[in-house]
């Protein structure tokens, strides 16, 4: 899943992620859509830290990600 937008100092920011980057895996979990992006995403809490799978240039790598409280 294509990150479409990656706001200034969010935690996928701090971490490294970009827009256009391709998710593809959460803490081993496949990321294929919005929704498993969302749904992995609320089974933790801010202060929690996932490791993220991503292509970007089509290059694997991986981002340590610190969840935060979502503003708003």
């Amino acid at each position: 899943m294509a990150l479409q937008q990656v706001a200034a100092n969010s935690p996928a920011a701090k971490a490294g992620l970009k827009s256009g980057d391709v998710v593809v895996d959460i803490d081993g979990q496949a990321i294929t859509s919005p929704e498993d992006l969302l749904a992995v995403i609320r089974k933790h809490k801010p202060g929690d830290q996932i490791t993220v799978t991503y292509i970007r240039d089509g290059r694997k790598a991986t981002a340590a990600v610190t969840l935060a409280d979502r503003p708003g």
